[in-house]
């Protein structure tokens, strides 16, 4: 996953998992240093919090982003990324968070494997993360669809 879709994936999940009671403090806090440096590259994300399922608000925070990024030092960008993934990491640790925000729909890690094949993901965050896997031979990776709107209803395939 690119940089800036990784980014708009953690915003996302944050602000589900701000809306709920059961958000730990761990991950809110984790969510308020996102936006703290998100702020400090004047990115705004409080229409996407507003309308978290919003394809128009993700793409409207993907161009912001992409511009605040292109005049961003590497350290910089490296810092928002790492926050980002760090922020991912907590939610997908956090008991009973990543269900609640649909974070991500395959999550591997440590696995080796002469092959690995996923079909189809279909996720509200991101679809597929792999961490550590180990695999000779490739990896088939199908259908896969981020960032669906969850409030407009089933998915359907034509």
């Amino acid at each position: 996953m690119d940089p800036v879709s990784l980014i708009v994936a953690a915003v996302v999940a944050g602000a589900a998992s701000g809306a709920k009671d059961t958000a730990s403090q761990v991950v809110k806090d984790g969510y308020i240093r996102l936006k703290g440096l998100l702020s400090r590259h004047k990115v705004d994300v409080a229409a996407l919090e507003n309308k978290p399922g919003s394809d128009v608000q993700r793409a409207a925070l993907e161009e912001t982003l992409t511009d605040a990024l292109s005049g961003a030092s590497e350290n910089e960008e490296q810092d928002l990324l790492d926050t980002a993934q760090t922020f991912v990491k907590t939610l997908r640790d956090t008991p009973g968070v990543q269900a609640a925000v649909g974070v991500l729909g395959v999550d591997l890690a440590g696995v080796e494997a002469e092959f690995i094949r996923i079909q189809e993901v279909r996720s509200a965050g991101s679809a597929v993360h792999m961490q550590d896997v180990k695999t000779s031979g490739g990896i088939d990776i199908g259908v896969v669809e981020a960032g669906i709107d969850r409030s407009a209803g089933p998915q359907t395939r034509q």
